[in-house]
């Protein structure tokens, strides 16, 4: 009330209150066990639930990854209807990567062996023009030869020619 008020007078009630505390403290009591219940359910479930959907994936990724480090290429992740969205579409791409790897290796061993197989064609052209070129020499040092026998032939029989004219 305020100072302003007039007080007729005032009502005291004497009721016991030790059974409503007793009541309260039994259901708060209750209350804090239930909450820790839930509490340490709730992460249970939610420990279960992230090592089922997320970490078993990642260590599946992960194991993976360290199979095509290793250098098995082949190595691809399944992917289960179960899993999370955002793990399907990880393996999915991981999949696609791996993938484009190995079409990229393969490309590169079939440019390899092409060339290859043309280093080894322009060897055997060189080895071919150079075998050529021993036989053209050989002609022309056979030519020089001739020349020089012929002339060495024609020399004395100019001569010989000069007298039988005379």
């Amino acid at each position: 009330h305020q100072e302003s008020d007039e007080v007729l007078g005032f009502l005291i009630i004497k009721m016991p209150l030790n059974d409503l505390d007793d009541a309260v403290e039994k259901s708060s009591t209750k209350f804090y066990l239930l909450a820790m219940v839930t509490t340490l359910l709730l992460v249970a479930a939610l420990i279960l639930f992230t090592r089922k959907k997320i970490k078993n994936p990642l260590n599946d990724i992960i194991k993976a990854s360290v199979a095509v480090a290793n250098g098995n290429k082949n190595t691809r992740l399944e992917i289960k209807p179960n899993q999370l969205d955002d793990m399907r579409m990880v393996s999915r791409a991981f999949n696609h990567m791996l993938d484009n790897l190995q079409s990229a290796t393969e490309e590169l061993q079939n440019w390899s062996q092409q060339l290859e197989y043309k280093v080894q064609k322009k060897s055997e052209e060189l080895g071919a023009a150079q075998n050529e070129l021993i036989h053209i020499e050989r002609i022309a040092s056979l030519g020089k030869l001739s020349s020089s026998v012929a002339h060495e032939i024609n020399n004395p029989l100019s001569g010989i020619l000069v007298y039988t004219k005379l």
